[in-house]
């Protein structure tokens, strides 16, 4: 994992106030709804081109170190970015599931510290018809009202259609 330089006029105005927040050696400690820690923001003291080079190798270094301490752990760069992906596209995605009376079955995990407050919206998912099904319960909505006369006019009309009484072309 490492680090990356951003220039100030990158950011929005929202963000930008955000960090002006960041005063007086305080530095800003972001959590999640459990309360652990997801990001932390510090000041930047203005120093010399040289104190400026020398901290951001320290900077290197510890960002080196906490890749060693992840890799002893089994864990990469990429796994730790990709699992706080997920489970932010879990958070602020939907997911699927089945209800069973005010119980909802999910698909996946959340991701969610249980006990959480969440706020849930359901709507129903349609299941993928079958072709034809649609035809099958349209003509269905019929069978109070047919009749033998439906029957043997549909007769009719199959008897024509099979009927090839069109004159050939000569070559």
């Amino acid at each position: 994992m490492g680090m990356q330089k951003v220039g100030i006029n990158q950011l929005t105005g929202p963000v930008r106030a955000f960090l002006a927040e960041v005063r007086n050696g305080q530095g800003i400690v972001i959590e999640d709804e459990a309360g652990r820690a997801q990001y932390g923001v510090i000041p930047s003291v203005e120093g010399t081109p040289a104190e400026r080079r020398q901290a951001w190798q320290e900077m290197q270094q510890i960002q080196q170190k906490v890749g060693h301490s992840l890799a002893e752990q089994g864990v990469t760069g990429d796994g730790v970015i990709r699992t706080a992906r997920t489970k932010e596209a879990i958070m602020a995605g939907a997911i699927q599931g089945v209800i069973h009376g005010r119980t909802i079955e999910l698909a996946a995990d959340p991701g969610i510290a249980d006990g959480q407050m969440v706020e849930v919206v359901v709507r129903v998912v349609k299941k993928p018809e079958v072709w034809g099904e649609g035809i099958r319960r349209s003509a269905g909505s019929m069978a109070d009202h047919w009749t033998e006369e439906d029957d043997r006019i549909l007769e009719e009309i199959q008897r024509d259609r099979q009927r090839d009484d069109r004159p050939e072309l000569s070559s």
